[in-house]
C-alpha cells in the first residue's frame, strides 16, 4: 500500500505540481480549458484505474455497509470508509494537488485546503444516468475519470459561477468536457456544472471535494451565509471548532459540524 502512488502518472504530475516560481497559468503543464478556472491534468495511469475499479467492484458486491456519496448521487462509495485516505488520497492531495491549487485558486481557498472529502460516483443501467445542474460543497473539486471500457455520452457540462447568474441561466453558453481515463478536471466548487445522460455502458469517476475551513468557517459554500453549526455523527464536513482549552482550531473527531443548510 505504501507504493500505491507508483500508479499515479508521476512524471506528468511532478511537472504540474512544481511550476516555476514566476509561472502564470499558461506555464503550468496542464490543459487550460475555455472558461476561467477550469483545468485538465493527468492523475492516474490507465493500469491503476483498472485496478481501482476492480477493488471498487469488490466493495460494491460485499456486505460491507456503504454510505451514500452525497445528496445527489445514489450510486458510489465514500472512500474514507475503506482506508483510501491514508495511502492514496492524502499523499495525492498533499504532494501533488496542493501546489497546483495554491497557484491556480489562491483567492478561492486553494492555499489552505485542509478538509477533503472523496468518493466515487457510478453511472449506468441500475444507477444514475445523468446529474442535474449543481455546485459542489467545496472550495476546489477534482473529478477524475476512472473509465470502464465502452461507455458513451455522459460528458460534463460547465456553465458560470453560482454567484454570476440565476440558476435557470447557469448553463448558458455551456462548455462540454469529455471524460478521459486517468485524467482529472480541476475546478472551483462554485462552478455550476452537470453531467449529460449516459448513452451506453457504465462509467465511474473519483471526485475529491477539497474544502478550506478558513473559508467555510466564515461563509458556508452551500448557503453563502455564516455557518450555523449543528453537531451530527460522522467525520468533519468542511468546518472546524475552537477548542476552548487550547484556543486551537481543530475538526471534531467524533461529530461533524454541518451548516444547518446542508
Amino acid at each position: 500500500m505504501n507504493d500505491i502512488l507508483d500508479f499515479c502518472d508521476q512524471r506528468k504530475l511532478k511537472e504540474v505540481s512544481k511550476p516555476k516560481e514566476t509561472s502564470r497559468y499558461k506555464e503550468v503543464n496542464c490543459a487550460i480549458m475555455k472558461g476561467e478556472g477550469l483545468f485538465r491534468l493527468p492523475v492516474f495511469t490507465k493500469q491503476f484505474c483498472h485496478l481501482l475499479l476492480d477493488e471498487l467492484d469488490a466493495i460494491e458486491k460485499s456486505d460491507c455497509p456503504k454510505g451514500r456519496p452525497n445528496s445527489m448521487n445514489k450510486s458510489g462509495i465514500l472512500l474514507n470508509e475503506y482506508g483510501f485516505d491514508t495511502y492514496l488520497l492524502g499523499p495525492l492531495r498533499q504532494q501533488y494537488l496542493a501546489p497546483v491549487t495554491s497557484l491556480l485558486f489562491p483567492n478561492s481557498g486553494g492555499i489552505c485546503l485542509d478538509l477533503p472529502k472523496a468518493f466515487t460516483v457510478t453511472y449506468g443501467s441500475g444507477h444514475d444516468l445523468d446529474l442535474s445542474c449543481h455546485f459542489d460543497n467545496s472550495e476546489v473539486t477534482l473529478n477524475v475519470a476512472l473509465g470502464y471500457d465502452g461507455f458513451s455520452g455522459g460528458h460534463l457540462v460547465f456553465g458560470r459561477m453560482k454567484d454570476e447568474l440565476a440558476s435557470q441561466d447557469s448553463l448558458k453558453t455551456p462548455l462540454h468536457v469529455e471524460h478521459r481515463t486517468g485524467w482529472g478536471v480541476l475546478h472551483r466548487g462554485g462552478h455550476m456544472h452537470s453531467a449529460e445522460k449516459l448513452l451506453g455502458g457504465k462509467r465511474c469517476n473519483l471526485i475529491m471535494w477539497m474544502r478550506s475551513s478558513a473559508v467555510g468557517n466564515v461563509t458556508c459554500p452551500m448557503c453563502n451565509q455564516p455557518p450555523q453549526l449543528l453537531p451530527t455523527p460522522g467525520a468533519d464536513d468542511g468546518f472546524t471548532i475552537q477548542d476552548q482549552g487550547t484556543q486551537i482550531t481543530v475538526p471534531r473527531q467524533r461529530e461533524v459540524d454541518v451548516c444547518h443548510a446542508l
